[in-house]
């Protein structure tokens, strides 16, 4: 009778050891008939073990998809920080060209400023001028016309004049022939 009773419990240990054995290769098997309290104590602490193996397994492979997906996510944010720092590098350059274009057109529209103001200072001048030229034209005009009264003037007083030697010639003449005919008297 010993020999038996210690043979069955050998049987359960083993059946215990081959159950676990199996489950570790990863196939899924039967769990034993277990009648002692300490292999079933066993049993229940190798279920256990395998259970907790089991979600450990999961949650590994849970950690290795998110680990590979933070490291899609952190090659993704690269190529992307990468990508940013080049846009940010043309901005930068941009803003340059645009500010030296802001510049240049600024020192343009000075120029140009300076362009109207000499413009419109030469302008003020030359409307000065014209001014002066218009007062001295009208002065000319004025003149002019003061001449030409003068000129109509001189022209009466000359055709007077040709008109009153023409008497004198006349007079000279009638005298003349008085004296001529008084000679001949005498």
């Amino acid at each position: 009778m010993f020999g038996k009773a210690v043979n069955k419990p050998c049987n359960e240990a083993k059946s215990i050891l081959n159950y676990v054995e199996k489950r570790l290769e990863g196939h899924e098997i039967q769990e034993p008939e277990v009648k002692y309290p300490i292999h079933l104590s066993v049993l229940k602490y190798f279920n256990k073990l395998l259970d907790s193996e089991k979600q450990m397994a999961s949650a590994a492979k849970q950690m290795l998809s998110l680990t590979a997906d933070l490291s899609s996510f952190d090659v993704n944010m690269s190529h992307s920080s990468y990508n940013l720092i080049d846009f940010s590098s043309e901005m930068s350059t941009l803003s340059e060209s645009n500010l030296a274009i802001v510049q240049q057109t600024t020192a343009s529209m000075n120029q140009v400023n300076e362009s109207v103001s000499s413009t419109s200072d030469t302008l003020s001048q030359l409307a000065a001028a014209s001014e002066v030229l218009i007062t001295r034209n009208n002065q000319s005009l004025s003149q002019i016309q003061e001449v030409n009264e003068l000129k109509n003037n001189v022209m009466n007083d000359a055709n007077i004049m040709s008109t009153q030697i023409q008497q004198l010639v006349e007079m000279a003449n009638r005298v003349n022939d008085i004296v001529n005919d008084v000679k001949a008297i005498a």
